[in-house]
């Protein structure tokens, strides 16, 4: 039997993005990763990695190329923890204004 582990992190990040409004702004987000048990380690490890670079910054400064949205960070970092954590299920990330925007495998 598989056995799974979620991990969670939260973390400010500002943007610029048309469907949230004109203006420069921020929010604060809420990211859950649920991977193999297996791969606790690696999953915290490169959660940890990830907020460090992003929070309290401004999201297209740090990853131009990812659309400054909730979906489009999910689906970034789902790739990205490809990389390291092989058993990655899901990443959800959302904030309290939004739905949460979930990726699967």
């Amino acid at each position: 039997m598989e056995r799974y582990v979620t991990v969670r992190r939260s973390f400010s990040a500002g943007h610029t993005e048309p469907s949230c409004g004109p203006r420069h702004h921020g929010h604060t987000y809420s990211l859950k990763a649920t991977a193999g048990s297996k791969d606790a380690d690696a999953l915290v490890k490169a959660l940890d990695a990830f907020v460090g670079e992003i929070d309290q910054r401004e999201m297209t400064e740090q990853f131009p190329a990812v659309p400054p949205t909730p979906e489009g960070l999910a689906l970034f970092l789902l790739e990205r923890l490809r990389l390291t954590v092989p058993s990655i299920l899901r990443v959800r990330i959302g904030t309290g204004q939004m739905s949460w925007e979930v990726i699967d495998r």
